[in-house]
């Protein structure tokens, strides 16, 4: 794919913008698509795309946003309701706050609206619908 990282470990890897827009599909579940989207988040609480607001299922450790995407996927293979994520490189310092287990987000949903994020190690994704391929 020829995508270069501009973070890397132990913070985790980003590889934006050649990532942006970009379709994966995890290996651990290849019935599922996520577009990933670069210097995005979806806070807690943003209003949802789909209804109400957005709820962070579980907060996990991942090194990529395509680990912290194959999380999701197993999630929600098993029965879970996982359908978006929002991933930090920055492992260290996302361990480091008061109450955080994890730098990868399992989102119930996407935001409305996709708020930016310009620290230079933000990225996310969403399932895509069928109706989407």
């Amino acid at each position: 794919m020829g995508l270069t990282a501009r973070t890397d470990s132990p913070r985790g890897s980003y590889f934006c913008p050649a990532e942006d827009g970009v379709t994966y599909t995890p290996p651990v579940a290849s019935e599922y698509k996520f577009k990933l989207l670069c210097d995005t988040d979806w806070p807690v609480g943003v209003k949802g795309a789909i209804r109400g607001s957005v709820v962070d299922i579980q907060a996990v450790v991942a090194y990529s946003v395509r680990d912290c995407i194959d999380q999701c996927a197993v999630q929600r293979s098993s029965g879970g309701k996982c359908s978006a994520v929002a991933y930090g490189a920055d492992v260290e310092r996302a361990l480091r706050r008061t109450g955080i287990r994890g730098n990868c987000f399992l989102k119930d949903q996407r935001g409305k609206e996709d708020l930016a994020d310009h620290s230079g190690q933000a990225e996310a994704a969403y399932l895509i619908a069928e109706d989407e391929n």
